[in-house]
């Protein structure tokens, strides 16, 4: 697969999942999205804290 075929698929698929609503989806998906993208906000978080103490 070439990087734009890559690119092009990630905006297709960022455009359905934009447009659904949370009613639409399972809990147990909602919850794996929200694992998905609460992980990487605390890590993040994280970092910042520590790059402000040092």
């Amino acid at each position: 697969m070439i990087e734009k075929d890559l690119d092009t698929r990630f905006q297709e698929a960022f455009e359905i999942a934009s447009n659904m609503t949370q009613a639409s989806l399972p809990q147990d998906v909602q919850l794996r999205l929200y694992a998905f993208t609460s992980r990487p906000l605390l890590d993040l978080r994280i970092t910042i804290n520590q790059n402000i103490l040092i």
